[in-house]
């Protein structure tokens, strides 16, 4: 450990070492993939050999940037393998058998020279809500890696000025690797010895989590209409509860998690800073697929470790700082969290609110410098303010997540926290559960 901190850095410790920084992503980009395909695999092990679908279908829909960017609709196609689950894990029974299944989806946006075409593999769960002999409805949420051919880097840069993005550009996707989210819901219509026709309706996001800026992300909303096949149709499971499966226990659980990440500092440079969080929760289980709690955060933000003070415009517009203050990398938060339960995973979603946070004093940047340059000094607000999330981080925060249990009481975890759906950082995370 000690070599590569050294690796890192140059001779004098001072300047962090971009370069090796994106071979090490790079690497931690395959292990990303292999571990899903390892996870995906261990679930679908335990089904059938020939309890499997292929789905196939064309898409178009919009990609929600303005017209000067995205000046076309999005077309494409996605093709997914999913296997049925048949109940030997008491959590199919407990969320009514779902589907689980590997997808690969292409997209374009909107933009040919500016954004380019976006590839994502992903694995998915397909959840039942109505089954019925005539039509089946479901909703489908998966996470996995797009790729995309377009970003600040490699595309035209249309303004005089090298470091300012103006309308046209692309300022929105800085990396070619990035997470990948999609959720949407669907119906099903069987037509005759294992086909049915298909219709979705999808959500689709991406972004790196501020790993490289710009980093506003991209985000398509898609209509997708197409053909399922199941190969031994015969042969398929048909879902049904036979046996009475035990109920979880209600009893509440605990878990504590160290995680950490990096974030670029701004798409002109390219210097990274630590992120971290200690996070302490406390959940209780409602249902055999379902449990709430409340956490506590603190977090660590060496981003704001920056000195932009006077005026560096393009070193980070969000906030005006003077001095490497130990009080502005720390905040604290309380949150209340919501999580699905699927065995051994879980995933979860938390929304929160900073009890302690003295970055919001130096939010947003022009007004804070213009208080400097009058001589008054730095605000101080209270828990509670008003703000636009454009120009500053606020005062609540959110985490969607991904956990899994590989022992008793430990896990890993995956998680992107953000400020009203702007991504803050991703969160690498080992926990204790008890």
């Amino acid at each position: 450990m000690v070599f590569l901190l050294k690796k890192l850095f140059n001779k004098n410790m001072k300047i962090f070492n971009f370069n090796l920084l994106h071979k090490m992503l790079k690497f931690l980009n395959k292990f990303i993939l292999l571990l899903i395909f390892i996870l995906c695999s261990k679930n679908m092990s335990g089904q059938k050999n020939d309890n499997y679908s292929i789905v196939v279908e064309g898409s178009s829909g919009y990609v929600l940037l303005p017209k000067t960017l995205a000046k076309d609709y999005s077309y494409g196609f996605s093709a997914e393998l999913e296997w049925q689950t048949t109940g030997k894990h008491a959590w199919e029974h407990y969320l009514n058998f779902p589907s689980i299944g590997t997808g690969f989806r292409f997209m374009t946006l909107g933009n040919h020279e500016m954004l380019g075409n976006l590839f994502a593999v992903y694995p998915y769960l397909r959840f039942p809500l109505l089954r019925s002999q005539l039509i089946k409805v479901d909703m489908q949420t998966g996470a996995g890696l797009a790729f995309v051919t377009k970003r600040y880097s490699n595309t035209p840069h249309i303004d005089d000025d090298p470091n300012k993005i103006v309308a046209g550009m692309n300022g929105v996707i800085g990396t070619l690797v990035n997470a990948y989210f999609t959720v949407g819901f669907g119906a099903e219509v069987p037509i005759k010895n294992g086909w049915s026709i298909r219709a979705n309706i999808n959500g689709n996001h991406a972004s790196n989590g501020n790993m490289g800026l710009p980093n506003n992300g991209v985000n398509i909303a898609n209509a997708l209409v197409g053909l399922k096949f199941s190969p031994n149709w015969e042969k398929n499971f048909r879902p049904k509860s036979i046996e009475k499966i035990p109920d979880l226990p209600r009893k509440i659980q605990y878990e504590i998690t160290l995680s950490g990440g990096m974030v670029n500092l701004h798409y002109t440079t390219g210097k990274m800073y630590p992120m971290g969080s200690l996070a302490f929760a406390a959940y209780k289980p409602l249902s055999n697929w379902y449990s709430m709690g409340f956490g506590a955060d603190v977090f660590y933000d060496g981003i704001y470790s920056f000195v932009n003070y006077p005026w560096k415009p393009y070193q980070n517009v969000r906030a005006a700082i003077r001095e490497n203050d130990l009080k502005n990398l720390f905040r604290v938060g309380i949150s209340w969290q919501h999580q699905i339960l699927i065995g051994r995973f879980t995933a979860g979603l938390h929304a929160g609110v900073y009890f302690y946070d003295n970055i919001k004093n130096h939010q947003p940047y022009i007004d804070v410098f213009y208080r400097y340059q009058n001589g008054e000094g730095d605000l101080h607000r209270p828990i509670f303010y008003n703000y636009k999330v454009s120009y500053q981080d606020g005062w609540c925060y959110g985490r969607a997540i991904g956990k899994y249990r590989f022992s008793k009481h430990w896990l890993v975890s995956v998680g992107v926290k953000s400020h009203l759906l702007r991504a803050d950082f991703i969160e690498w995370g080992l926990g204790y559960h008890f």
